[in-house]
């Protein structure tokens, strides 16, 4: 969902996936860790370090 709609914040994968705060919280910790996301900036927006389907790296 988030690597598709290039999208990322916990409340984004709540509402699309239809799950608790804890769990989304959870999956995005670990799309971190697993380097597909970067941590969260001051504002407290993250990037999307995979590129999508449309970009170039």
């Amino acid at each position: 969902v988030v690597l598709r709609d290039r999208k990322v914040s916990t409340s984004y994968v709540q509402r699309r996936l239809g799950i608790g705060y804890n769990r989304a919280a959870s999956l995005i910790e670990r799309m971190e860790q697993e380097g597909l996301i970067g941590a969260a900036n001051h504002a407290g927006k993250r990037e999307i370090l995979v590129p999508g389907e449309n970009e170039t790296i």
